[in-house]
């Protein structure tokens, strides 16, 4: 009545593959997933951007400016995904109007985590130029 099962050597094989595969389509679907994520910051930037140049340009005050910018980015600065965020303005009357340059930079962490920086892979900067006559 006792019976014993014999374990075939192929057993658990299955098993096994599917943790490799499973793994591997998990990393690729992160992966997409924070792709979106980094794309949706580098949109977010280039909207405060635009907004802190159209800012500065009504009225040549940097602080505004800035505060326009982080009306855009204050979101992203919460969850951790922009770490380090570089402001510069300048304007250059060229005889036609003033000309005003405004760049942002931006520091975007993978995952939100601190030390994972990825400014060479996926550089987050700005510029937008703008003439008032």
């Amino acid at each position: 009545m006792n019976k014993k099962k014999k374990i075939s050597p192929n057993s658990g094989q299955a098993l096994v593959e599917f943790v490799f595969v499973f793994l591997i389509f998990f990393a690729l679907f992160l992966a997409i997933i924070h792709i979106g994520f980094m794309t949706i910051s580098k949109s977010l930037l280039n909207l405060a951007t635009y907004s802190a140049c159209r800012e500065y340009v009504v009225t040549y005050n940097q602080n505004k400016s800035l505060q326009a910018a982080n009306f855009y980015l204050e979101p992203l600065k919460k969850q951790g995904f922009i770490k380090g965020l570089t402001y510069s303005s300048f304007s250059k009357d060229n005889g036609f109007g003033t000309k005003s340059t405004v760049v942002l930079k931006a520091d975007y962490s993978l995952f939100g985590l601190p030390e994972m920086t990825v400014q060479k892979i996926f550089p987050m900067e700005s510029h937008c130029v703008m003439t008032m006559e």
